[in-house]
């Protein structure tokens, strides 16, 4: 599974493919206590997008990530 370098890397990757297949791209967050990592990521069961942080500002950032697929999908 490719780890995106860049958030921005991510965003896109993940626009991408939520316009593709909304339905079928479950996006999840996992966080890794003992390390303080927080790993981003979005799939579709063909291909996988991963991002991984410990910073404070990536995880606002994905907040509004987040919210741009919930309107892509309402709109």
């Amino acid at each position: 599974m490719p780890y995106c370098l860049t958030f921005s890397d991510f965003e896109a990757a993940a626009k991408s493919l939520w316009s593709t297949a909304s339905k079928k791209s479950p996006r999840l967050l996992l966080h890794y206590k003992n390390s303080g990592e927080i790993v981003f990521k979005v799939t579709d069961d063909i291909s996988c997008f991963l991002f991984s942080t410990d910073q404070q500002t990536d995880l606002k950032n994905f907040e509004k990530l987040n919210i741009e697929l919930m309107r892509m999908v309402v709109s």
